[in-house]
């Protein structure tokens, strides 16, 4: 299982990093090849592999949960901000 995660965190960086790519360049590239739904599935893989991966840095949190009831198909998104001073995520309501 440690493999895994080490796996899902190097993909996490990667994902995290295409966040600061232009935004008109991601626009074509969702266009053209679908590249938006591309890095969510490879999120949504990333926490079907390890049903607890947990993943945070300045631009990305990822915390995966297996959900009840089991046969409950989809993905829940919840957006966060960080304080400048601190690493500590909060909650927007």
């Amino acid at each position: 299982m440690q493999r895994n995660t080490d796996v899902g965190h190097y993909m996490m960086d990667m994902i995290s990093n295409t966040l600061n790519i232009d935004p008109d360049l991601m626009a074509r590239a969702q266009k053209r090849g679908l590249a938006a739904k591309q890095l969510i599935d490879v999120v949504e893989n990333i926490t079907n592999i390890a049903t607890s991966f947990q993943h945070h840095d300045e631009a990305l949190a990822i915390e995966g949960r297996p959900l009840k009831p089991l046969h409950f198909d989809g993905l829940a998104c919840t957006w966060y901000s960080s304080a400048a001073s601190s690493n500590d995520f909060q909650r927007f309501r």
